[in-house]
């Protein structure tokens, strides 16, 4: 979680107080209203500047998915507010089942309007500070996937097990994703196979310049100190033992999980 003087905060509230940091250098202090109202365009525009710059292999990819796996449940987790249901201008959120946010405090634990969609708040209690790559986000993620299945595999509502149930109930967990500390090593730790998501150049993916003490290569967004590079790096470098499968294309997926089908 990130911190301010010893306070735990979200990416929403950093985002909004830089916001009002400029506007307080332009003219006199104003309530934080209006701080709030240009983060929620920006907000949106970040939604929709990610729909129109969308893998060309991703609506593909998913598509394929749903293909091999007719009962598969796809879940997004982030530690932000970014969320598949808030790109409605493609087919994109119509491949999500659940999104479970870092930071979604005005819905949880209540369901979107959405059939089957849950959001999960990162800042209520039960979650908020735990952040990928801690456990705890993981676990919460988890425990909705087991909500909805519960229906599908049991008509009492009810699904035997413990922590294990996902193996005892037959069900296979894959995470994929591109960050080695926060998506490889963390979802591992759960009981997770884990894909790392390593694309080629020609995709422009910014995850392995978050780990470069270069500050050139560093993402322009980014403010992350060198302390942190430093100790992402090596969880990260840690991680790589956690490592189911590798892709460098999104097409690459569905077969890597196929593959690892047949050794499981």
């Amino acid at each position: 979680a990130l911190k301010v003087s010893g306070e735990d905060i979200t990416f929403t509230e950093l985002r909004k107080r830089a916001i009002q940091k400029e506007m307080d250098k332009q003219r006199p202090p104003d309530d934080d209203n209006t701080a709030s109202q240009f983060y929620e365009r920006w907000e949106r525009e970040r939604h929709a500047s990610a729909e129109r710059n969308l893998y060309p292999d991703a609506i593909p990819m998913l598509q394929k998915l749903r293909m091999d796996h007719p009962s598969v449940v796809i879940g997004a987790i982030t530690n932000g507010v970014g969320s598949p249901f808030e790109m409605t201008s493609s087919t994109l959120s119509e491949y999500f089942d659940f999104c479970i946010s870092g930071e979604d405090s005005d819905v949880f634990p209540l369901r979107k309007p959405h059939v089957g969609i849950i959001c999960i708040s990162g800042e209520d209690s039960e979650v908020f500070p735990l952040r990928k790559p801690h456990v705890g986000i993981y676990k919460i993620a988890l425990q909705k996937y087991r909500e909805l299945v519960i229906p599908v595999k049991d008509n009492s509502g009810i699904i035997e097990g413990g922590e294990n149930w996902i193996e005892e109930n037959g069900c296979n967990w894959f995470h994929v994703g591109d960050d080695l500390a926060n998506d490889v090593g963390a979802s591992a730790a759960c009981g997770a196979s884990a894909i790392w998501v390593d694309l080629l150049e020609a995709y422009g993916q910014t995850s392995k310049k978050r780990v470069s003490v270069d500050s050139s290569k560093q993402p322009s967004w980014s403010t992350a100190s060198k302390e942190d590079l430093d100790k992402r790096r090596i969880v990260g470098e840690k991680a790589r033992e956690s490592i189911t499968a590798r892709i460098e294309r999104l097409s690459d997926l569905p077969d890597a999980i196929l593959k690892t089908l047949e050794v499981i």
